[in-house]
């Protein structure tokens, strides 16, 4: 002190003095460091209490070296303390109180190898000292900027608060409060705000809370519908954990539950999501309520999805993995119509890119792109961007095997178009699966045809079927025959040779819209040993209609015009007679 005066009066007690006070070491959860408070006073006691207000200047000069709490530390601590009205102390309703005006605050922050700045533009302090000695600083807005790493975290807010209570027993307690707070930086892959975040320490620990937290995505094209969490929040150790339940922003509906931790002063940790419920049903939860990029893709959801996401925080850098189950899953799409008993899990390589392994793998119970597929097995990679690689899908067909050959798929692509390989396809059962009244036939036939789906619709693009090489043979005893027959006698005698045809040629071909017009051809050489002593039949078929109609409608064939074109030819010797 460079001067102190005591005065003693008649029921009072008068202090004036200047100086520096100081403090080091630890209050509480806090780490003091060269703390010094500077200035002159003068204080009088009466009988109501203390009273004192400044002797020299304005305000009051606050130093410190630093200021730590657990594993934050505030480096080089300088501003003034500043009494609106000149009054230090005053009596209030529950005893001595006082309010300070802080200059504008820019405080370097370290905590272990990162670094940041914690900005205050216009910090005020009130303080009570009735029951131990309460002080708040409150600031209208507050900006952190911390380097982690590579990355940076940035965290602002309309409205901050730190509360100190020294009780008179000697307990400490710190509050911090936050309002309308929003994260960002290199080190958030996401829109993240919240309404408000609070944390009380005491005792080495502390809880809190943040209250309506909001996640987006900052995709132009948003991967994810927003979500809302309430979280709470633990701090011990210098590990931070915050847990709580997510749900979508525009219903509520609980779909996950989040869990954080992080360690000080590294900030390592992860945060991991677990999904809730999510079972789908027509009327209720639905794919698009998850995310909009899927709307009108997949419809009349029905089923249950679990999933596992991992989002890992090492040094600054952020690594995500994770994990999608479905079972009896199904769905209506438009380009390739109702899929059900979609059963299968998908591991996610990296989440923020939408990448997997290789050999991801699904089977179908049921499909009908134009042909009712079932029991198939699909395997696939994602490759990132809602794009994938299809490295194989299976159907068992008629008795053979339809596979698709790889290629590359696109969800929200205009138009797509694969190949499908047909291999050793039954007649027989071929047929059976196409409802085709009066015929029956033996024999494999394989292929190719290529699918290109666009606007909802799937157009078969030139397919080729070919009879394997041992042949077979085509039976048709329909009553068409007999009616097509009276009115040509070479379509007479071609049906007679139908009705038992041992072909040793056959190839079928399609051309357009599976669900409108197609141009169905047949080529078919052989001969029936019953008709002409089995002298050969050479056929060119073709049909032009609407297969999906005739495909769903009662399958029966009736008139000549399917048959407009076929041509009935004898053998070349009996042609020259």
């Amino acid at each position: 002190l460079s001067r102190l005066v005591l005065t003693r009066e008649a029921g009072s007690l008068r202090v004036s003095g200047q100086g520096t006070i100081g403090l080091d070491g630890h209050i509480g959860a806090l780490d003091l460091d060269q703390l010094t408070l500077f200035g002159a006073v003068d204080g009088a006691r009466g009988r109501e209490g203390w009273r004192a207000q400044l002797g020299e200047g304005n305000c009051l000069g606050l130093a410190s070296e630093a200021i730590g709490l657990q594993s934050i530390v505030l480096d080089t601590v300088r501003t003034r303390l500043c009494p609106p009205d000149g009054r230090l102390i005053r009596q209030g309703p529950e005893g001595p109180e006082g309010m300070l005006m802080v200059d504008p605050l820019n405080l370097d922050l370290i905590s272990g190898r990162n670094r940041g700045r914690l900005n205050l533009p216009s910090p005020t302090v009130r303080w009570t000292g009735g029951n131990g000695i309460n002080a708040a600083l409150t600031s209208e807005a507050v900006q952190l900027d911390l380097s982690i790493g590579s990355r940076d975290v940035t965290v602002s807010a309309n409205l901050a608060e730190l509360g100190i209570s020294l009780g008179r027993a000697g307990g400490t307690q710190i509050t911090s409060g936050l309002q309308s707070v929003d994260f960002g930086g290199s080190l958030i892959p996401a829109q993240v705000s919240a309404d408000s975040a609070q944390i009380r320490f005491a005792g080495g620990e502390a809880r809190g809370s943040l209250s309506q937290v909001r996640i987006a995505d900052t995709r132009s094209d948003p991967l994810y519908q927003p979500v809302l969490a309430d979280l709470e929040a633990e701090l011990a150790a210098s590990r931070l954990h915050l847990s709580g339940p997510v749900r979508l922003e525009r219903s509520g509906r609980h779909i996950a539950d989040a869990e954080l931790n992080l360690a000080f002063p590294e900030l390592n940790g992860g945060l991991n999501l677990t999904s809730h419920d999510l079972t789908f049903r027509p009327g209720g939860l639905q794919l698009s309520d998850l995310s909009e990029r899927l709307r009108g893709y997949f419809t009349n959801t029905r089923g249950r999805l679990d999933a596992q996401a991992e989002i890992a925080i090492t040094g600054g850098g952020v690594t995500s993995r994770g994990n999608v189950t479905v079972g009896g899953f199904g769905f209506q799409t438009v380009a390739l119509g109702r899929v059900t008993d979609v059963n299968g899990a998908v591991v996610f390589e990296d989440l923020f890119k939408l990448t997997s392994p290789p050999a991801q793998t699904v089977t179908i119970g049921a499909i009908n792109p134009g042909l009712p597929l079932t029991d198939g097995e699909v395997k696939f990679q994602l490759t990132g961007g809602g794009s994938a690689r299809l490295e194989s899908a299976l159907w068992p067909f008629a008795g053979g095997v339809l596979a698709v050959q790889p290629t590359s798929w696109e969800i929200g692509a205009p138009s797509r178009r694969l190949t499908v390989r047909a291999d050793r396809i039954r007649l027989a059962e071929l047929t059976e699966v196409l409802q085709m009244p009066g015929f029956s036939a033996e024999g494999t036939v394989s292929g190719r045809f290529p699918i290109e789906f666009s606007a909802g619709d799937a157009y078969i693009r030139d397919a080729r079927l070919a009879a394997d090489a041992a042949g077979g043979t085509l039976r048709y005893t329909g009553d068409v025959g007999a009616r097509a027959g009276q009115t040509n006698e070479n379509v007479a005698l071609a049906f007679r040779a139908l009705r038992d045809f041992r072909f040793t040629v056959l190839e079928i071909g399609a051309d357009g819209n599976l669900a409108d017009d197609i141009v169905l051809s047949a080529r078919l050489q052989g001969h029936n040993p019953d008709v002409l002593n089995g002298q050969g039949f050479n056929f060119n078929v073709s049909v032009d209609s609407k297969l999906g109609q005739l495909l769903s409608s009662t399958r029966q064939l009736t008139g000549t015009d399917w048959l407009a074109e076929i041509r009935a030819q004898q053998a070349e010797a009996e042609s020259d007679e």
